[in-house]
C-alpha cells in the first residue's frame, strides 16, 4: 500500500487492467478499500471510463478464467473474505462516496462516460430490486 492508501487493486482499476483485476478479485483483494480520500477502485475505474473494470467491480470475486488460475501467485486461487460487502464476495457498492462527495455515477457521468454511467445505474436499481 502506498502513502496515498492505494492498493493493488486501485492501481489495476485506474489503468483500466481488466485481466489484473480478475486475478485480484479472485485472490481475495478488498473490492471496497479505499485510498485516504475515500476514492474507491470502483470510483477510479468509472472516473477513467474502463467500462470492462467497472463491470468486473461490481461483479466482485468471479473466479478467473482456467488459464489464469495456473499463472497466478500460489494459493491466490479463490480467495476468502474481505471482498465487496462485508466479505461475502459481492460486488463493488456502487454508492460509496470519496470525500469530495464524488460517487462512481457522478465520476462518470461528468467525464462523459455513457457506457460506464449504463453500467452502473443498471446496476444500482438490480440492487434496489434485490436488497
Amino acid at each position: 500500500m502506498r502513502k496515498d492508501g492505494a492498493t493493488p487493486l486501485l492501481a489495476a482499476a485506474q489503468r483500466g487492467a481488466p485481466a489484473v483485476v480478475r486475478l485480484l478479485l479472485a485472490a481475495g483483494a478488498a473490492v471496497d478499500a479505499p485510498r485516504r480520500d475515500g476514492t474507491t477502485a470502483l470510483i477510479l475505474a468509472a472516473e477513467l471510463g474502463h467500462h470492462l473494470v467497472t463491470t468486473l467491480l461490481l461483479q466482485g470475486a468471479a473466479p478467473p478464467p482456467p488459464q489464469q488460475v495456473q499463472g497466478a501467485a500460489q494459493g491466490g486461487k479463490g480467495g476468502k473474505g474481505g471482498r465487496g460487502r462485508g466479505g461475502k464476495g459481492g460486488g463493488a457498492r456502487h454508492d460509496a462516496c470519496a470525500s469530495d462527495g464524488t460517487t462512481a455515477l457522478l465520476a462518470a457521468a461528468d467525464g462523459g462516460h455513457h457506457s460506464v454511467v449504463e453500467v452502473l445505474v443498471r446496476s444500482s436499481t438490480r440492487d434496489l430490486l434485490t436488497d
